[in-house]
């Protein structure tokens, strides 16, 4: 599509090929594809853009046609398709291939580690289709009018705070780091002292151990890069804390993406809380 758009362009600005780096999904009145990636002319030049495809029903609902969303400038101007192949419009990937150069802008783009952003075909673990959809199985839903914003802090500010930002280092753990923040935060939620919040401060907000997720789950993904899902059902069986059960994946290669290449430590540790339920969109 982009080289159908930009045919006229020249060869300075034609895009010869398109490289996704990672992309996501968004339904509302039908589908939008948002695809982060490269952009290479047929003169060698790269630029970097977040591309949305839109994907529009017709005919009632039996047909989809895609539709390319036209880009915009900063400032809001709109962007001509022959400017695409000069001029990036993602300010942080450019920044980061001006330092590094192009090939680093993959690399570590890869190396934060969620399979969705880049294995291409690859399907979600088996879990998924066991995930649930919560605007169907929470009673009421169809009564109740959604607010037009929801912020966890206003009710839970004590739960998270800054000082639970954590690093994840040299390993593509990223969905396992997602996963413990997604799942502790809610734990945190339902009752903050067990989660070793005590007043107003979060600087003792205990965590769901990562490293559990690294070396017990039955994938074996690790810094390969994995599927939040995947962590959620090894917490499924109970889930750690990292207090308990330390992270120490970072200079790992190879499962049990331990750098002692310790084995999974299950039942040496205390899992006070379970994984029940997993949600997400339909």
């Amino acid at each position: 599509l982009l080289r159908k758009l930009t045919g006229s362009c020249g060869n300075v600005t034609q895009i010869s090929d398109w490289k996704t780096m990672s992309a996501q999904t968004e339904i509302i009145d039908g589908l939008s594809v948002h695809l982060t990636g490269v952009a290479t002319t047929v003169s060698g030049i790269k630029s970097y853009h977040t591309i949305i495809i839109e994907w529009i029903p017709v005919d009632g609902v039996r047909r989809m046609m895609p539709r390319l969303v036209p880009m915009m400038k900063k400032g809001g101007m709109p962007l001509a398709w022959c400017e695409l192949g000069n001029s990036s419009t993602h300010p942080t990937l450019r920044r980061l291939s001006e330092r590094h150069g192009h090939d680093k802008v993959f690399d570590m783009h890869m190396s934060l580690g969620f399979a969705g952003a880049y294995r291409d075909g690859e399907k979600a673990p088996t879990a998924e289709p066991r995930m649930l959809s919560a605007g169907k199985t929470c009673a009421g839903a169809s009564t109740v009018t959604s607010k037009t914003r929801f912020d966890v802090r206003d009710d839970h500010l004590k739960c998270f705070g800054k000082v639970n930002v954590m690093n994840q280092g040299g390993c593509g753990s990223c969905w396992a780091f997602a996963a413990s923040h997604a799942a502790s935060g809610r734990a945190c939620m339902l009752d903050a002292a067990s989660m070793g919040v005590v007043g107003d401060g979060a600087s003792g907000r205990r965590h769901f151990s990562v490293q559990q997720a690294l070396s017990c789950e039955a994938g074996k993904a690790g810094c390969n890069g994995g599927w939040m899902a995947s962590a959620m059902t090894e917490w499924r069986k109970g889930a750690g804390t990292m207090r308990d059960y330390t992270y120490m994946a970072p200079g790992s290669q190879e499962w049990p993406w331990h750098i002692q290449n310790d084995h999974c430590n299950w039942g040496k540790v205390s899992k006070p809380w379970i994984v029940t339920s997993i949600y997400a969109p339909s």
